[in-house]
């Protein structure tokens, strides 16, 4: 999964909106002068350890919520949401509770 050509850009190559949604994500602390040396393709590689699924799917919701507005012309108060729907969760429980009597009674 290494690209053929990796990029030598560098943390001070990025626009400062990049920057600043970087510096946003919990748990990153960067400093622009301190860390300018910094090659994006180590920086991409090292987040990948420490950065949780919910963030990434929170960064992918948002991602995809900015581009269907300019797509579509939405306005600015358009938001996706995530959330399902209770009666799968309901279901889910269901399922699970008697997955677990199940599984006693084999023991």
């Amino acid at each position: 999964m290494v690209p053929q050509r990796p990029s030598a850009l560098k943390i001070s190559d990025m626009t400062p909106q990049d920057f600043y949604a970087l510096a946003t994500i919990p748990g990153v602390q960067f400093d622009r002068q301190t860390h300018e040396n910094f090659a994006l393709n180590d920086l991409v590689l090292e987040m990948a350890y420490f950065v949780d699924r919910d963030t990434i799917k929170r960064v992918e919701l948002k991602m995809l919520e900015s581009k269907l507005r300019t797509d579509f012309g939405l306005g600015e108060n358009f938001a996706l949401v995530e959330k399902r729907n209770k009666e799968l969760d309901y279901l889910h429980q269901e399922l699970e509770e008697a997955q677990w009597r199940l599984a006693a009674k084999v023991d």
